[in-house]
C-alpha cells in the first residue's frame, strides 16, 4: 500500500518509518486522536462481530472482555462451530471463548461449516507460480514452501522470508490447497526458537567463562601469596643465619664455635681482675683502718671489741677463700669448654 500510494519501496530488513512513511487503519487513527485531544489512554477497541451470528454489529470493547461475552452480544447462530479473530484470510482461530480482547483485535467471525467449509487436502506442489504472482511483498512463496517443509530455515532466510506479511494470498489462489502461510508461520516461529536458545547458550557460555577466568584468578592469587609467604620465610631464615651468634647462660656449656670461646675466656679474665681488685682493696682498708674514740675505755669495752675485730677478720678471710675458690672453679670451667670439639650445627 505504501508503495502504491507513495511510491517508496520499503526494503527488506527496513522498516517504513526509515524511510518516513507509515500506514494505520481506521482503529488506531481514532485512538491516536482520543490520545492526543483528549488524553486517554489505550483501554478499548473498536470490534466487529461478524460471520455466523444474527446480528453483525460493532463494538466498543474493553481490553480483556472474553470473546464469548461480546459475541454472545451479536446473538451467534447454533451451528457457529469457531470463532476467528481477525479477517477471513489471515485471521487466527481462536483456541478457547474465555480469550480476551487485545488491542491487535479487529475482527471476531464466528464460524460455520457453510462460511468456512473444511479444507480440501493438500496436494503436490505443481509450481505453477500463481503464489509469485499474487505476492503482494513479490516474493518466492514456492520455495519459501520447500525450505519451510525441508526445515532449511537459513536458506528460507536468504529468501526473505520475514518480509511476508501473511496476507494469506497465496494460499488462497494455491490450485493445490496448500496452506502456505501455515508454513511460513511455522518457519518463522522455529527461527525465532534458535535464535532465542543461541542467546541463552551464548549467555551460559559466557558465564561459563567468566567462573572459569574467576577459578584461575583465584589459584593465581593463592600462589602469589604462598609464593610471597615462602620468600619473607627465607629472607627472615638468611637474616638469622647472618646474625652473630648469642653467648649461653652463666653455668650452662653451650656448643659454641671457637670465635665464641675466646670472646667468653676474655670476658671470664675481666670479671676476674675486678674481683682480684676488690680483694685487694678490701684487704688494704682493712689494714689501715683504726678504730676511733679507744681512749679511755674499760677493760670490758676493749675486751668487745678485740672480739669485734676476730670476727670481722674472720669474715674478709672466708670471703677471700671463696672468691679464690670460685675464680678457680671459672678457669677450670673454661678449661674444659676448650678442650671440648666444638659440635655442628644440623643447617652445616
Amino acid at each position: 500500500l505504501i508503495r502504491v500510494l507513495t511510491g517508496i519501496e520499503v526494503a527488506a530488513g527496513v522498516r517504513s518509518t526509515d524511510l518516513g512513511a507509515q500506514c494505520f487503519n481506521v482503529g488506531t487513527a481514532y485512538s491516536i486522536y482520543r490520545a492526543i485531544a483528549h488524553g486517554e489512554p489505550l483501554i478499548s477497541r473498536i470490534v466487529t462481530v461478524t460471520g455466523n451470528v444474527a446480528q453483525a454489529r460493532n463494538f466498543e470493547v474493553l481490553f480483556g472482555t472474553p470473546a464469548h461475552e461480546l459475541v454472545s452480544q451479536a446473538a451467534p447462530l447454533p451451528d457457529t462451530n469457531g470463532y476467528l479473530m481477525g479477517g477471513p484470510m489471515m485471521g487466527i482461530r481462536l483456541p478457547s471463548e474465555q480469550v480476551g480482547i487485545i488491542k491487535a483485535t479487529n475482527c471476531i467471525i464466528a464460524m460455520s461449516d457453510v462460511l468456512f467449509p473444511p479444507a480440501p487436502p493438500a496436494l503436490p506442489c505443481i509450481r505453477c507460480t500463481r503464489c509469485a504472482e499474487a505476492c503482494p511483498a513479490e516474493l518466492q512463496p514456492q520455495e519459501l514452501y520447500w525450505f519451510a517443509k525441508a526445515k532449511n530455515f537459513d536458506k528460507a532466510r536468504k529468501y526473505n522470508l520475514f518480509d511476508c506479511i501473511e496476507c494469506g494470498a497465496c494460499s488462497y489462489v494455491c490450485p493445490s490447497h496448500i496452506p502456505l502461510v501455515q508454513y511460513y508461520r511455522f518457519a518463522k516461529s522455529e527461527i525465532w526458537d534458535q535464535e532465542s536458545n543461541q542467546k541463552a547458550a551464548d549467555a551460559a557460555r559466557v558465564r561459563h567463562e567468566y567462573h572459569e577466568f574467576r577459578e584461575e584468578r583465584e589459584k593465581r592469587e593463592k600462589a602469589e601469596k604462598l609464593a610471597e609467604r615462602d620468600r619473607a620465610a627465607q629472607a627472615a631464615k638468611a637474616q638469622k643465619a647472618a646474625a652473630p651468634p648469642t653467648l649461653p647462660p652463666a653455668g650452662e656449656v653451650a656448643n659454641v664455635s671457637p670465635s665464641a670461646t675466646t670472646v667468653e675466656a676474655d670476658s671470664e679474665s675481666a670479671i676476674q681482675l675486678k674481683i682480684q681488685q676488690a680483694i685487694e682493696q678490701a684487704k688494704l682498708q682493712a689494714a689501715t683502718t683504726t678504730p676511733k674514740n679507744t681512749e679511755q675505755l674499760t677493760p670490758e669495752q676493749r675486751a668487745q671489741i678485740a672480739a669485734i675485730e676476730a670476727r670481722r677478720a674472720h669474715i674478709h678471710e672466708l670471703a677471700s677463700t671463696s672468691v679464690e675458690a670460685s675464680s678457680a672453679m671459672l678457669v677450670e670451667a673454661n678449661t674444659e669448654v676448650k678442650s671440648q670439639p666444638p659440635t655442628q650445627s644440623p643447617q652445616e
